[in-house]
């Protein structure tokens, strides 16, 4: 069991650095076409190093920790970055430029929850994300290995999981990114690329 745990998290890791490369071909050269494509391009940026961090730091084995911090902003940023895409309207926008919205005010997950028919996460995902940003129980109880060492041990399935729902929140953005610019091919070719390499792999 645990080589197969072993084999899967090697396999996700090596479809997210694929995942990288064809995102960075596919927006390297995209340009911004207005204020809303340039505040949903600078999200996008910001969750690539999110998720390129994420990866990096379990590919390697190196502070599961902070890769499992990441998570909720990389969760965030994804969201406000589709409610820009999706919601925000032309007065908040200009907000946004002029740096005068209050980003505290709006519960950017659940608008966009309920603009595409969905749930967002429940209370209980919210809560796991906060503990593993904050220091909450869902780090602290992996600070402990199995000798009984102050070490941080994060079992294999669940750093799987960490890449493949990190890669969900990047294909998400940058679809929607891609739609601000009018390239609904490129939103296209994101989905299905995150699709073969992901879909199947998803329990």
């Amino acid at each position: 069991m645990q080589d197969t745990e072993a084999l899967d998290l090697i396999d996700a890791t090596a479809n997210a650095r694929k995942f990288q490369v064809i995102l960075k071909r596919l927006f390297d050269e995209m340009s911004v076409i207005d204020e809303k494509s340039n505040i949903v391009f600078r999200f996008l940026a910001i969750a690539r190093q999110h998720y390129d961090t994420i990866v990096l730091l379990i590919e390697q084995e190196r502070n599961p920790s902070s890769a499992c911090a990441l998570l909720r902003p990389l969760s965030e940023v994804m969201n406000r970055g589709v409610w820009v895409s999706a919601c925000a309207q032309p007065d908040q926008i200009r907000k946004i430029v002029t740096k005068t919205f209050d980003f505290a005010k709006v519960n950017f997950a659940k608008e966009v929850a309920d603009s595409f028919g969905g749930n967002g996460l429940s209370q209980k995902q919210r809560d796991v994300l906060h503990g593993f940003t904050h220091g909450g129980y869902e780090q602290l109880e992996r600070q402990v290995s199995n000798r009984g060492l102050i070490e941080p041990e994060f079992d294999l399935p669940f750093l799987t999981k960490a890449v493949r729902s990190s890669s969900v929140a990047i294909s998400l953005l940058a679809s929607h990114a891609a739609v601000t610019v009018d390239r609904l091919d490129i939103a296209n070719a994101v989905w299905n690329t995150w699709v073969r390499l992901f879909e199947q792999r998803i329990e």
